[in-house]
């Protein structure tokens, strides 16, 4: 029971920041984090490698695109292979 209510005290100070807690089994979780992170690092790997740079007339969309490829390409190949 003490263990119980740790937990929900540490989940408490995520909603409390507006993060939507999301019921579901570790299996579940495991499967959509993979997928998601996977493609992901996927595209930002790949568009990586395409010598991106920003211009002084980008879209927010291009702007993402360079932050996804600076985010994902910080992140060592080890975690890209374990996805």
């Amino acid at each position: 029971v003490a263990g119980m209510d740790r937990m929900e005290r540490f989940l408490s100070i995520w909603e409390e920041e507006g993060c939507n807690m999301i019921s579901m089994s570790c299996k579940s979780h495991d499967e959509y984090t993979a997928s998601s992170q996977f493609i992901t690092h996927l595209v930002g790997r790949v568009l990586g490698e395409q010598g991106l740079e920003a211009t002084p007339i980008d879209t927010k969309g291009f702007q993402s695109v360079l932050r996804l490829i600076e985010t994902t390409t910080a992140d060592s190949f080890d975690l890209f292979y374990g996805l």
